[in-house]
């Protein structure tokens, strides 16, 4: 920790300049819900208004977000009434938002994939209705960021987010984050205060600096990305062959483990089984979303 900052920060931030599209400034924090935080706040500030269109799994726990959920005690019952939540695909849902809450929207928060692909142009139609009604588009890629792609989603799937939030994967573990964008967006920091006591520690910027450089140098996304197909593919096949209705669904490098009983409905007590006989051999797999991990996983 120093009084000032770190010559590490201004490398770090360089290295992702150069790593993440329009990321021509960055603002470093240590969690992701106070990186999509900061960028809704900045959002708000330069639009002068407040609402949210929201879509995401969630693991925001900052007031903003947390209103729209069920562990929501504490939390300012008026910012109920700030956060509209659509689902992935739906864009006419998105539009519909835009209708009943005119000219108040300050952004549209999207995690540009969980486990769906998207349909009918479903992003460059939510870049498009942003830029119609002035709102600020928000990717939060705490998840995608440096797991889909070196660049994230937005290289991914060719989309431009205004603010775009990274963290996780991005130090390997280490407690940072980053909110990213055009000059003409983050400028808007210069009037806020968005900061940590802690945001600049040079332990995690350091990481970060070394995660990305790895692998950037081992290809590693490509690698787990592979390696995450024969998982996918292969748990699938096996369960296929002994009739279970237990699929591993969405992408090769974020799937997670969906389990059906004979009425098609999801049945918890067959994935607890799943889990429970998987770790008696040996196996522990996430009753989450499962991720692949280039460091382990090498050596398989």
């Amino acid at each position: 920790m120093f009084s000032l900052p770190h010559k590490i920060e201004v490398d770090t931030a360089e290295l992702i300049s150069q790593t993440i599209p329009h990321a021509e400034m960055i603002k470093f924090e240590k969690s992701g819900s106070n990186a999509v935080t900061g960028a809704v706040r900045a959002a708000r500030a330069i639009t002068k208004k407040e609402k949210i269109a929201y879509c995401g799994s969630g693991g925001v726990w900052h007031d903003w977000q947390a209103a729209m959920v069920s562990r929501n005690d504490g939390v300012p019952k008026f910012n109920n009434d700030l956060i509209k939540v659509f689902e992935y695909n739906d864009i006419d849902g998105l539009e519909q938002i835009f209708e009943d809450n005119k000219n108040e929207i300050a952004c549209i928060v999207l995690e540009p994939t969980i486990y769906q692909t998207p349909q009918k142009n479903f992003l460059s139609k939510i870049r498009k209705i942003a830029d119609t009604n002035n709102a600020i588009l928000i990717l939060d890629e705490i998840v995608t960021g440096f797991r889909f792609d070196l660049g994230g989603c937005q290289k991914f799937f060719d989309i431009k987010g205004d603010f775009v939030c990274f963290g996780k994967g991005m130090g390997n573990g280490l407690p940072i984050s980053a909110i990213t964008g055009p000059i003409e967006f983050m400028k808007i920091y210069d009037k806020l205060w968005v900061s940590s006591t802690n945001n600049r520690e040079t332990l995690s910027l350091s990481g970060t600096l070394a995660t990305i450089q790895e692998m950037k140098n081992n290809n590693t996304i490509k690698y787990c990305w592979s390696l995450g197909k024969r998982l996918l593919d292969g748990w699938n096949k096996i369960v296929q062959s002994f009739d279970l209705d237990t699929k591993m669904i969405g992408y090769p490098i974020r799937m997670t483990l969906k389990c059906f009983d004979s009425k098609g409905q999801e049945s918890a007590a067959l994935k607890s089984l799943i889990l429970q006989e998987m770790i008696k051999n040996g196996i522990f797999l996430s009753p989450g979303p499962t991720f692949l991990c280039y460091n382990i996983l090498k050596w398989i």
